[in-house]
């Protein structure tokens, strides 16, 4: 993924809120560029409001109603690994001792929803939670951390396939 370059404005008047984001040095946008559609993704966790996201690059292009609100979803989607990411991290003790694992798994779920959070970011088009369950990669071993992993993963995966479904009505 290459560094893209990105500057966002919001517009504002008494209808309507218009997020404008200059993709500096590109075309246009397009919605296969995945480093494209991260930018989108972001601005729009930022600015969750807007009714219109107009992109600029050497050409402008208007993203509104049904492609704008796939991408809502797509945001929504990349807040909700977010938070479940860092929900997973155990607090710090106290006196500052190191935070408290699991001591059944390996591995702390938070590090891998962080991982999957680096996928979704490098290409939200191609990435599923399907291929995250901790228990499918060894990584959960006891009832909590895989009971509650999988509750999310499959919430997860329902959304993810509807929006999927969505995108392929408009495309």
């Amino acid at each position: 993924m290459t560094d893209l370059k990105v500057q966002e404005k919001l517009l504002t008047s008494r209808r309507m809120n218009h997020l404008v984001i200059e993709l500096e040095g590109e075309e246009a946008f397009s919605y296969e560029r995945p480093e494209h559609l991260a930018a989108v993704i972001r601005a729009l966790q930022r600015y969750p409001t807007v009714d219109g996201v107009v992109t600029g690059g050497l050409k402008e292009t208007l993203i509104a109603g049904g492609p704008l609100e796939v991408l809502k979803k797509l945001s929504e989607i990349r807040r909700k690994l977010e938070r479940f990411s860092e929900s997973a991290t155990p607090p710090q003790g106290k006196a500052g001792k190191p935070p408290r694992r699991c001591s059944t798994c390996p591995s702390s779920p938070s590090e891998l929803l962080k991982k999957e959070l680096q996928r979704f970011d490098s290409n939200p088009l191609e990435w599923t939670p399907k291929d995250t369950g901790l228990k499918g990669l060894g990584l959960a071993q006891c009832k909590e951390c895989t009971r509650r992993s999988e509750r999310f993963l499959r919430e997860l995966s329902g959304e993810v396939e509807e929006i999927f479904g969505r995108i392929e009505l408009l495309g």
